[in-house]
């Protein structure tokens, strides 16, 4: 299968603006956050997750489509346990022993990969019902099991004991990515794929793009809908405020929305017809290269942005109080945050383009994939 430009674009769009809201999160001054400014890098920050998360569900289509069945079940069942563990690794190393289990989005696309692969089979129309399904208890489940009583609202901060209990219910449904409801897209994204990558005929696959593109946004007008009407009603339940922490229903009914929009809508310009004039002029074009290279890379950029500006404000912190969260949300005007954003950004391309030149050796995405394989 030729490269999808779309999924490129897509995932640099997220793994950049995914940088930036931890830039600004992080180290700009949570007093000084009530502006304009805020709200809109914000609502830029909501929209990484479901975007990755919906592109392995399209990946994982994709890659199940290169191999025989037996190697493809051992490579994504690896694959997703290794995610899983790198996702707890990760969290001790850049989080600390505390925060092992705070279920990030990594341990969530492990388990995800999982999960969609033995799910791989069901009928489209049923993988619908099981993620609208999904939407639906989400907000029920968060009630019965004591949602609530593991978060800290005020610092957006999930907090658990060390029990089987607590750490079983953090990766279902109270930890910061569970699996109820974030495991909706890439359910979603795998649907998407097998319907419209997975169609035989190019006629037909612009149809399904066009008719999950048209769905797409009847599922981000719901979710508007809903915003409009919360004022007007007494539940946050379904006709709720966009919320991030618990990811609410029109939250996600929204951005499922638009990232499919998104996705059929790229497909469509850049990847349905190989000789389309779109697709021609994106690949001449001055920005499909490094774009290619941010998302041939993610993984590694997700890891290492995390050491890059966290280290500093702990090492800060330690010199200053002898505590490494003394500068913790604490250290800088947000437009500081926001030019180490972009200083990150251009000078991680150049590591990029290195990892290009030597094949990706040593990146996180090499050694995955000899995890994976052998």
């Amino acid at each position: 299968m030729k490269r999808l430009h779309s999924i490129d674009i897509l995932r640099t769009f997220a793994i950049i603006f995914m940088v930036q809201i931890h830039f600004v999160d992080y180290m700009s001054y949570l007093s000084a956050r009530n502006n304009s400014l805020y709200d809109i890098i914000e609502h830029l920050g909501m929209l990484p997750a479901p975007i990755f998360t919906f592109l392995v569900g399209i990946s994982l289509f994709i890659s199940l489509q290169k191999y025989s069945p037996e190697i493809a079940h051992h490579q994504t069942l690896r694959r997703g346990v290794a995610i899983f563990i790198l996702g707890l690794l990760h969290n001790l190393f850049n989080w600390g022993a505390e925060s092992i289990f705070d279920w990030d989005i990594l341990t969530l696309i492990g388990s995800a990969l999982i999960i969609v692969y033995f799910l791989r089979r069901v009928n489209l129309l049923w993988m619908s019902l099981i993620v609208f399904s999904i939407i639906i208890f989400s907000p029920i489940l968060r009630e019965i099991l004591g949602y609530n009583q593991y978060w800290d609202f005020s610092t957006s901060e999930f907090t658990y004991a060390l029990t089987f209990k607590d750490i079983f219910l953090g990766w279902l449904i109270s930890g910061y990515f569970p699996i109820f409801p974030w495991i909706i897209f890439p359910l979603a994204g795998y649907a998407t794929g097998r319907a419209v990558l997975g169609a035989n005929a190019t006629e037909e696959k612009e149809k399904h793009a066009w008719n999950f593109g048209l769905l797409g946004v009847l599922l981000a007008f719901v979710g508007a809908l809903g915003v409009f009407l919360n004022p007007l009603t007494n539940t946050d339940a379904y006709l709720s405020p966009i919320l991030f922490y618990p990811a609410s229903t029109t939250y996600l009914l929204i951005m499922l929305g638009i990232t499919m929009i998104a996705f059929t809508g790229l497909w469509l310009l850049l990847d349905a017809k190989e000789t389309s004039t779109a697709r021609a002029k994106w690949t001449r074009g001055r920005f499909a290269l490094p774009i290619q290279r941010y998302s041939r890379y993610s993984l590694s950029t997700y890891l290492i942005h995390h050491t890059v500006h966290l280290y500093p404000l702990y090492l800060a912190g330690w010199i200053t109080a002898k505590d490494r969260w003394y500068y913790y949300t604490d250290a800088m005007p947000i437009w500081v945050a926001l030019v180490l954003w972009l200083i990150f950004v251009v000078a991680f391309y150049y590591v990029l383009k290195l990892w290009d030149k030597v094949g990706g050796r040593y990146s996180f995405e090499w050694m995955l994939a000899k995890l994976v394989k052998e």
